[in-house]
């Protein structure tokens, strides 16, 4: 969620520990693993970037689009 929107994984970590979100630990078909968290949660951090001032051109799109998707997919 961070590296999508040009951020560092400290700011994204920093967002999550704040939260009190913990990422799911998930092994990948490649047998590697990796941290993996909802769409949800990339949204807020994303709202929260923009709404903090520390957003960009890619979060601001990337909140619309997520938020807009996730919307729809609950109907």
């Amino acid at each position: 969620m961070a590296i999508s929107v040009k951020k560092t994984l400290h700011t994204a970590k920093e967002f999550m520990r704040k939260m009190k979100i913990r990422p799911i630990k998930v092994q990948m078909p490649n047998r590697s693993v990796t941290d993996m968290i909802p769409l949800s949660v990339a949204v807020v951090f994303w709202k929260y970037l923009n709404e903090s001032g520390k957003g960009n051109s890619l979060s601001r799109i990337g909140q619309e689009y997520l938020d807009e998707y996730l919307t729809d997919s609950l109907m």
